[in-house]
């Protein structure tokens, strides 16, 4: 029970169940406390030393553990108990959408390296152009390439690229495991933090819209320019395994937080994900930043802002200051009014 004007928690009457599983955020956490840790001691240490490696993952395993205790709910169930209460909570829609949602990454992820007459080869005709890329930049700092490293393909040229999750592969990398076992397996579980994130922010719509957006024609990935988000982004494009489900909980505890008058996720929690985003994905970064400021604004509660800004805003400005080469690479981002439409008639290109 709380007392009139106090922000409701967790898990109000009629919502047990239906909060957000501890287990998310304290994967989130360690992932974004490892890729943080290991690029400021990689830059510190000149390269990503099996030291730091093993520094990085203690930490996150540390720190996620911590927000896991933080935000789990003192009179739940045993973790199995709490998966099945979370189970059975879920409507028929958003069983459904969630189990299309894990048919199709692990048709996606569990073929997206296949060996075939002796060729690596990938299912996904988009990812021949980026899983080179995410291949090249993890094998790169694995073999402790000085921080802040060059871009491996163009000589003499500072990296510029928002490279967490290739990073967080790295790690894993220089301990000794293997490339072609890490691949498929931090799809998957970017996935299924991607479908819990994804359910709680919009249930079944915001599962099977992410899913299925641009409908049929967005399966013709070559013939149009309206794509499917899952195909066309999530799958090629490694920092979304992150990005995506960190930035939903953001928004998730920011909604509400600063427009609903409830309690959100502990202040320190959502700064380590929103710092460590820059990181990540600079897009995402810019997207929940911008959210956060018109909710704090329109919802009039900038006192309960500053909290999580106080904590997120030195390693988020580290991140840009790194990614951006001191700000000045601003081919980074760049608008583009009319999105793909180019010379076709608005109307005729979305319809």
């Amino acid at each position: 029970m709380t007392e009139p004007g106090e922000p409701k928690g967790l898990m109000d009457a009629g919502e047990r169940g239906e909060a957000l599983p501890s287990a998310l955020t304290g994967s989130l956490v360690f992932a974004s406390v490892a890729v943080g840790v290991s690029a400021f001691a990689a830059t510190l240490g000149g390269g990503l030393a099996p030291w730091v490696s093993g520094l990085a993952l203690l930490a996150g395993v540390l720190v996620g553990a911590l927000a896991w205790s933080a935000t789990a709910d003192p009179a739940g169930d045993a973790p199995v108990g709490a998966l099945t209460g979370w189970v059975r909570n879920l409507t028929p829609a958003e069983g459904a959408a969630l189990a299309l949602f894990a048919a199709v990454s692990l048709r996606q992820f569990g073929w997206i390296l296949f060996e075939r007459g002796g060729l690596l080869e990938t299912l996904l005709a988009n990812n021949y152009g980026d899983l080179p890329l995410h291949w090249t930049y993890s094998r790169f700092f694995a073999s402790g390439a000085p921080f802040w490293p060059e871009n491996p393909i163009i000589s003499g040229e500072r990296l510029r690229y928002p490279f967490g999750v290739d990073l967080l592969t790295a790690l894993l990398l220089s301990l000794g495991a293997g490339m072609r076992a890490l691949l498929p397996l931090m799809g998957l579980a970017g996935a299924a933090l991607s479908a819990v994130a994804l359910r709680r922010w919009g249930g079944a719509l915001a599962v099977a819209g992410f899913l299925f957006s641009g409908g049929l024609a967005g399966l013709e990935q070559d013939a149009v320019a309206w794509k499917t988000l899952y195909l066309a982004l999530f799958v090629p494009q490694r920092g979304f395994l992150l990005a995506l489900p960190a930035g939903l909980l953001l928004l998730w505890s920011w909604r509400r937080r600063l427009l609903r008058g409830e309690a959100g996720l502990p202040p320190w929690v959502e700064g380590v994900l929103w710092g460590a985003l820059p990181l990540v994905h600079l897009h995402t970064f810019l997207v929940v930043s911008v959210l956060y400021a018109v909710w704090a604004l329109g919802g009039g509660r900038l006192a309960a802002a500053w909290s999580t800004l106080g904590w997120a805003v030195v390693p988020a400005t580290w991140g840009v200051w790194q990614v951006s080469d001191g700000f000045r690479a601003v081919g980074l981002l760049g608008w583009a009014p009319g999105w793909m439409i180019g010379d076709a008639h608005p109307l005729l290109f979305l319809l």
